[in-house]
């Protein structure tokens, strides 16, 4: 887990050079050259020109931006996580109250007269009994893995995994107006112009991705890329 996040944090610094626009003049200044010279390596390197170098930036800028949302919308990831602080929260909550219950005057004094009016108090512990049911259920979705698509046999794809595999092959078949395709050289490496780009992108974004890994998650994950019918919907 540590090395996923060490990764992420590698992947999403690398990404900034992609940036158009920081809003900062002095530090579009410095970016751009930067930018430029990036996006002429990935170009050189995959045998093919796009005919908005700005625009291809731009798309890899916001793949990287998008894929946390992508691959957890719901943050069911970090469920498990929070729910273990949230109950440890409730359950100090919970032994305060029994302290209070204890001693009517106290009782009557924080959670209100008879039950007519609600205390903070009271609200706040409802509110973490609720967020409890709902991080639990959240958690076993995400562990259970009932909302994976069948051709991924019940795991998860990485943050990399996605990249190679569903991002950055459809900005290949955008900027490139190629279909996105593998094939292998005569010794068995796997070869061809959009794994090189796809491996030419993620050194820019300083990480080491294999051809072989490209490959396979550009397989594995073929089921999730649109194909051309739906894109044209």
């Amino acid at each position: 887990m540590a090395r996923d996040e060490s990764q992420r944090r590698q992947w999403q610094v690398g990404a900034a050079v992609f940036l158009l626009s920081t809003g900062n003049n002095e530090l579009d200044a410095w970016v751009a050259p930067r930018r430029g010279a990036a996006i002429a390596r990935i170009t050189k390197t995959a045998g093919h020109s796009p005919e908005n170098p700005d625009r291809l930036a731009s798309d890899i800028f916001d793949a990287c931006s998008a894929l946390p949302a992508q691959l957890d919308p719901l943050q069911a990831r970090t469920a498990a996580q929070h729910l273990t602080k949230v109950r440890r929260i409730l359950r100090a909550v919970e032994k305060q109250a029994a302290l209070i219950d204890s001693d009517p005057d106290l009782h009557a004094a924080i959670k209100g007269s008879r039950g007519v009016q609600l205390s903070a108090f009271t609200e706040l512990h409802f509110e973490l009994q609720a967020l409890e049911s709902s991080l639990r259920l959240l958690a076993q979705k995400w562990r259970s893995k009932a909302d994976l698509p069948v051709a991924l046999k019940g795991r998860r794809p990485s943050e990399l995994e996605w990249l190679a595999g569903v991002s950055f092959p459809l900005i290949y078949e955008r900027h490139f107006l190629r279909r996105a395709g593998r094939s292998r050289k005569k010794e068995g490496e796997p070869a061809g112009p959009m794994v090189k780009f796809i491996e030419a992108t993620l050194r820019e974004l300083g990480i080491s991705y294999s051809r072989e890994s490209i490959v396979r998650a550009f397989t594995r994950l073929a089921a999730l890329r649109p194909s051309p019918s739906d894109k044209g919907r």
